[in-house]
């Protein structure tokens, strides 16, 4: 049988291996998530402004074209711009529609 010192002194120590991976793995993964922008002022933009935002944002041609390009071509539409999940869909009307 163990004595009951050296087995809290494993647990003990599986604990605190268990924390600094944790740690490791959120520190990691806190990396790994896109940071959101800082968005232009809503009041004097226009939707090609905030269509170089979204360009800047994009990772491959995919999102630019496909992603950026649609929401450029509501915004001319509409006078409205609307943001990507990763900025909450916030919703910014009464833009240039240029």
């Amino acid at each position: 049988m163990f004595d009951r010192a050296k087995r809290a002194t494993s647990w003990t120590t599986l604990g605190v291996a268990f924390a600094l991976n944790l740690a490791a793995l959120g520190t990691a993964l806190a990396q790994m998530v896109p940071q959101a922008p800082v968005a232009p002022a809503a009041a004097a933009k226009s939707c090609s402004e905030w269509n170089t935002a979204c360009v800047a944002l994009c990772k491959g041609d995919n999102c630019r074209q496909k992603f950026c390009g649609k929401k450029l071509t509501d915004c001319k539409a509409s006078g409205c711009w609307i943001e990507g999940n990763a900025q909450s869909s916030q919703k910014h009307c009464g833009v240039t529609k240029s």
